[in-house]
């Protein structure tokens, strides 16, 4: 009821306008008063201009520009120009100033064949029993293994053990041993199967591994490839130039990333491991 008998009002007069400030005639002919005309910069000015601009990221290396010589040894300095072929796979920081670090590994063709993962340990021409594991439980580690073989009356040499993939290698002394563990394996649900050599045997405990995918393989890195990808922190890349190879590597973590060959642009995930040893 009270709003009914309310009564509205008409709505407040509107603002009077206020007369514009016109200056006068005299203050445009006043000496104060002078025109102010912005003539163009010579070339000189405008690059002296630019000069004086205090630059907060550093000059990006313009395309003439040659590669850095290659070097021996690796210098944490050195750089390159971001190659045009795999522009689109680097990181964002990489892309924003075109360039990306530069390392030439220590490759030597006599010394041993560390990039395929078939370094043999001891002597090439022995022989050796092992028996691989494969599809075994999540917390199965090495001592478990240890635990259940010798509990079964195998005799035990080493066990080696990859607890990213749950795959291990056990070596035994003879052909007997062997053939022992083979016959107990076989009341799990494991995947077992005998193999000659396994790249894992030359480890040590709780060494890490970088590894790059060949297949449905995993081969090892060159030891001094390995060294250059493992010292770049994660979300980096990095050019490595390998004996007459060069490889452009996206590290994503501190375990993970992929490397692109680039002659002829083949890409590879790349990964890190830890091996688990006893013996």
């Amino acid at each position: 009821q009270e709003l009914q008998h309310l009564k509205y009002h008409q709505s407040e007069p509107p603002i009077k306008s206020v007369n514009k400030i016109v200056p006068s005639s005299k203050f445009r002919q006043s000496a104060v008063r002078k025109p102010y005309h912005q003539s163009p910069l010579s070339p000189n000015q405008a690059q002296g201009q630019q000069s004086q601009i205090p630059s907060g990221h550093p000059k990006q290396p313009t395309l003439h520009q040659a590669p850095p010589p290659i070097h021996q040894y690796y210098h944490s300095n050195s750089l390159a120009t971001l190659p045009d072929k795999v522009k689109k796979y680097a990181q964002p920081s990489t892309q924003q100033y075109g360039y990306v670090p530069y390392v030439v590994t220590e490759y030597h063709k006599n010394s041993s064949p560390n990039d395929n993962g078939s370094v043999r340990s001891g002597r090439s021409d022995s022989q050796k029993w092992l028996l691989q594991l494969s599809r075994l439980p999540g917390d199965c580690g090495v001592n478990t293994l240890r635990q259940i073989f010798t509990a079964s009356g195998a005799k035990l040499q080493s066990v080696h053990l990859v607890d990213d993939d749950k795959t291990a290698v056990l070596r035994f002394p003879d052909q007997t041993a062997l053939n022992s563990a083979l016959d107990f394996v076989s009341k799990f649900k494991w995947r077992s199967k005998i193999v000659q050599d396994s790249p894992y045997l030359k480890n040590y405990d709780q060494q890490n591994v970088w590894q790059y995918q060949e297949s449905t393989k995993w081969r090892a890195h060159h030891s001094k490839m390995a060294e250059a990808i493992e010292r770049i922190p994660p979300r980096t890349d990095l050019v490595i130039e390998h004996g007459n190879r060069g490889y452009f590597i996206e590290k994503y973590n501190k375990q993970q990333g992929r490397q692109t060959n680039l002659r002829t642009k083949n890409q590879r995930m790349i990964r890190r491991i830890r091996i688990h040893v006893w013996a």
